[in-house]
């Protein structure tokens, strides 16, 4: 009697995900704060369909009025990552937490943990100093102060002073 047989092993693996979310430092309140929030396929396969949903605490706002947030990563290739921005913005100071979970087709589901963000104010205030009464065609010095007393740095900060007409500026630094 002849007889034959062949043996085969087939190996079936899933994609696997994992979600980290990386705030800034420090955000400011009023501000739009990018979040980044990276997914990535830890498996030995491509990954399909996969979506990102950012939930957040109620003193946090995305410009859609959504909480949460879907975002769209795809597909992933094995060992790929990508990055989403978030932006989130806060109208009062505070400390606020957000997590993110990923979610593809296969049921594949990984989740962040809650990871904080801390808003902060910028307050911004000026003070002009100089003389109250000065003669026709006398020199005189304004100052203009402008300082911080919140407690982030101020970015891109511009000052603009109005000059009444009668009044020739000859320097401003």
């Amino acid at each position: 009697m002849l007889q034959a047989r062949r043996d085969a092993v087939t190996r079936v693996e899933s994609g696997k995900l994992s979600v980290l979310v990386e705030p800034p430092p420090a955000a400011v309140a009023g501000e739009p704060t990018p979040v980044k929030i990276a997914v990535t396929n830890t498996g030995a396969t491509p990954v399909q369909n996969v979506t990102v949903f950012a939930a957040f605490d109620d003193g946090l706002r995305h410009a859609s009025g959504k909480n949460p947030v879907e975002l769209s990563a795809g597909t992933l290739a094995p060992g790929q990552t990508k990055v989403l921005e978030l932006p989130l913005a806060a109208a009062i100071t505070g400390r606020y937490a957000l997590t993110a979970t990923a979610t593809a087709d296969g049921n594949l589901t990984a989740s962040s943990g809650r990871v904080a963000i801390e808003v902060r104010r910028v307050e911004l205030r000026a003070a002009v100093t100089g003389p109250r009464l000065v003669y026709l065609n006398q020199e005189f010095n304004w100052t203009v102060t402008v300082a911080n007393a919140g407690d982030v740095a101020a970015q891109n900060v511009v000052v603009r002073a109005a000059v009444p007409p009668e009044i020739r500026v000859t320097d401003a630094g």
